[in-house]
């Protein structure tokens, strides 16, 4: 009987080729992996108004647009100083997927820097604004209390007396309820140191209220206590 043998060099290339398809199929799925894997969507600021912000010892709302705002968690602020304000949950007015105000003083002049975090972590790349205008002229409106100091939850329109000072006709009232979003008042009757607000208080917590006179004057933040 006559034996038979295979050269070296047909067996050498019998294997490798019988690896290759094994080889291109794990080149296959692991591309199908890659691309299949969920991509997170970081936030992302475009704008910061008032542009350009105006240097005041008195907080200013600033309304910060975007994308991505929807799962935003805190706004982060670096000041020229060198310090970080944060603002976070009842700090952060106005939330919109694109949108979120929160009260802030430009107390000096220099760059300000604005970053958004998301609830998983993911920061946005910092939008900067520049505060070079000397202090402004112009007094924002002051609330001293709003009456009744306490209200109770209800569908049925609540009707506030907010005294102060320095109020304007054709003044805006921002009410904000606790989840953040924007509730809407109308304002009644206005003098300089007082006017009639109503609103729909539908749920209970802390509710805030900041003013903004046509001049560009802004109050503090003052908060509504609804049970």
């Amino acid at each position: 009987m006559k034996t038979f043998t295979l050269p070296l060099l047909t067996l050498l290339g019998c294997l490798v080729w019988s690896e290759m398809p094994t080889t291109a199929a794990r080149a296959v799925n692991l591309s199908h992996t890659v691309a299949d894997m969920p991509q997170r969507a970081e936030p992302r600021i475009t704008g910061v108004t008032p542009s350009p912000p105006v240097k005041s010892a008195a907080p200013q709302t600033v309304t910060i647009t975007g994308e991505g705002f929807a799962t935003v968690s805190k706004i982060e602020v670096s000041m020229p100083d060198g310090s970080i304000k944060s603002f976070a949950g009842a700090d952060l007015l106005g939330r919109t997927p694109t949108s979120v105000q929160v009260s802030l003083a430009f107390v000096g002049m220099g760059r300000y820097e604005f970053v958004a975090i998301a609830s998983d972590g993911s920061t946005s790349a910092p939008f900067a604004v520049e505060v070079r205008g000397a202090e402004t002229s112009v007094e924002g409106p002051v609330i001293n209390r709003v009456q009744p100091a306490q209200a109770m939850a209800s569908r049925e329109p609540h009707v506030f007396q907010v005294e102060g000072r320095r109020f304007d006709a054709g003044l805006r009232a921002i009410v904000t309820d606790p989840a953040g979003t924007d509730v809407t008042s109308q304002v009644g009757k206005v003098t300089p140191t007082s006017f009639e607000l109503t609103v729909t208080l539908s749920a209970a917590g802390d509710y805030s209220l900041v003013v903004n006179n046509p001049n560009g004057g802004v109050s503090s933040v003052v908060k509504i206590e609804v049970r």
